[in-house]
């Protein structure tokens, strides 16, 4: 996988729902001493994830203009990053997959515009985020 046209849409799906499936908050909290606050409910992590699968879309391809640090935000030629919408809430926010990067990110609209708000990573804690 290196071109956005040899990505495979239905791999891509395919994957994020085994991520979803598989997704284990309560391994990520159990028995740490270094958390601060009140860890999420799973009752929350349960309906976040419903309203993760029920948001994905046949993915499609955006130009998406990286904003992710202070550095991004200055350049006075922004860096555009051709990416695959793997989810729309309808709410502005998209999840998309940098297929040259093999990482997932979280897009903003920003008017005629999509651009990333330094959330990258992997599906779920990236869809997690918004």
């Amino acid at each position: 996988m290196g071109e956005q046209d040899d990505l495979d849409f239905d791999a891509l799906l395919a994957l994020i729902r085994k991520e979803i499936d598989e997704y284990n908050y309560q391994a990520l909290t159990e028995d740490r001493t270094d958390l601060v606050g009140v860890p999420v409910t799973q009752d929350r992590i349960d309906a976040d994830l419903a309203r993760f699968r029920s948001a994905l879309v046949k993915p499609y391809w955006i130009d998406v203009v990286r904003r992710d640090t202070i550095e991004d935000l200055e350049n006075e030629t922004p860096f555009a990053e051709r990416c695959a919408v793997v989810t729309d809430d309808r709410d502005g926010y998209l999840l998309a997959y940098v297929h040259q990067r093999r990482e997932f990110v979280l897009v903003d609209r920003m008017g005629d515009q999509y651009v990333t708000i330094g959330v990258r990573g992997d599906p779920v804690g990236c869809y997690l985020a918004m």
